[in-house]
């Protein structure tokens, strides 16, 4: 899109070949500016809308969570994911989250109100940060 629209607009303005390459470059510079938070938004409202179906709210929602040196697994709503720690490619602490990425798209997000206290939450992110160098 940002590339075949600029294309089109340069082929189709009846104007000198300096004018049309601007009003082009323009019109990307603008779209590649743009539809980043356009994409973002867009999965948000998708993915909530999707929440809303599978869950018949829109939340709060009870995720349960089991940690242990092999694993962690996620459950909710009678549905239960495992993550490997040995797949876990990406950590990272974010406002109000810690998100863990793992290999071929697996992703969980633990809320900060998730652990009891600051210090529990910096034992849980020391522990996943050192089982990452190993």
């Amino acid at each position: 899109m940002v590339v075949t629209c600029p294309i089109l607009i340069a082929l189709l303005i009846d104007e000198p070949l300096q004018y049309r390459l601007v009003v082009a470059g323009v019109f990307a510079v603008t779209i590649g500016l743009l539809y980043p938070w356009y994409y973002r938004s867009a999965v948000q409202r998708n993915l909530r809308r999707h929440l809303v179906e599978v869950n018949g709210s829109e939340g709060p929602f009870d995720v349960n969570y089991k940690i242990d040196s092999e694993r962690i697994e996620v459950e909710q709503s009678e549905t239960a994911l495992l993550f490997s720690w040995t797949k876990l490619v990406e950590c990272n602490e974010g406002e109000n989250a810690i998100d863990l990425a793992f290999e071929k798209g697996g992703f969980v997000r633990i809320a900060h109100r998730a652990f009891e206290t600051d210090e529990q939450r910096r034992a849980f992110l020391s522990l996943v940060n050192s089982s990452q160098t190993n």
